[in-house]
């Protein structure tokens, strides 16, 4: 652990020394033989998604993050998260869910993306046994307006649970949900939800026995990941979509993105 902190504040330091268009810098990450998987296209994932009965669970910058033992600014870290997150990222074959993770582009066009591959990649490639192919994280980030009619068509007139966290900036009253048969709420904490993990599943697991073929669309952090996982796993189709009420306002009536909400 000392050695993987030393590690890190190196790289901050070299960060700021070196910066993004110096020559240290372009050689460690951009010419750097760092391993990563390949993720599809948003349109691939969109379309798998789109036309199929399946889960998704995905795998954005915190979650990755979580994964080698950082903490983020909404779940601290915690040991057995994080070999969830681990043993999730890599079970790619599960037929009830695809899991989509955050592309890996050594061209990165702004100072946030570039400093957190260049602090973290090394690390990355250590958490893949395999060398299949990913599906993309950024599902919730990059649509169009034509993709928020399809995205509604997966739960228009079935009977949605919705799981976020008290108090958060995700709108189950949203325009994108006005197509619900019915609507169940279940909430945990807005920060650390994983302190409440077990019991939110078994709160989903029970409230699913009561309603006809449920979709479960969940908003919580990486506690998100983990359960669309094993919700799928019990034949629960489960959609961790994020910021997803976010997006549509930004991209229908031109609002500011999350980052600039969450300030």
């Amino acid at each position: 652990m000392h050695c993987y902190l030393i590690k890190r504040i190196y790289k901050k330091v070299l960060w700021k020394l070196t910066r993004p268009d110096a020559k240290s810098y372009t050689k460690y990450l951009v010419k750097g033989n760092f391993y990563y998987p390949e993720v599809c296209s948003v349109r691939k994932t969109f379309d798998k998604l789109a036309n199929s009965n399946l889960s998704i669970a995905r795998f954005g910058d915190g979650e990755l993050l979580l994964s080698i033992g950082r903490n983020i600014k909404f779940q601290k870290a915690n040991r057995k998260l994080r070999l969830r997150l681990v043993a999730v990222l890599n079970d790619i074959n599960n037929p009830n869910c695809i899991i989509a993770l955050v592309e890996y582009n050594k061209k990165h066009n702004n100072d946030y993306s570039k400093q957190f591959w260049f602090e973290n990649i090394s690390d990355f490639g250590k958490l893949f046994l395999n060398n299949e192919e990913y599906f993309n994280a950024r599902i919730t980030r990059e649509l169009d307006k034509e993709d928020f009619h399809i995205l509604k068509e997966i739960w228009d007139e079935k009977n949605i649970i919705f799981v976020t966290g008290k108090d958060s900036r995700f709108n189950t009253n949203h325009v994108l949900f006005n197509n619900a048969r019915s609507k169940h709420f279940i909430y945990s904490k807005a920060r650390n939800a994983w302190d409440e993990y077990s019991s939110t599943l078994n709160r989903v697991i029970k409230e699913s026995n009561n309603i006809d073929k449920p979709i479960v669309i969940c908003s919580l952090g990486p506690s998100a990941t983990v359960l669309a996982y094993d919700l799928s796993k019990m034949g629960i189709r489960t959609l961790d979509l994020g910021h997803i009420t976010n997006i549509y306002d930004v991209v229908v009536h031109g609002l500011a993105t999350p980052e600039k909400l969450y300030k």
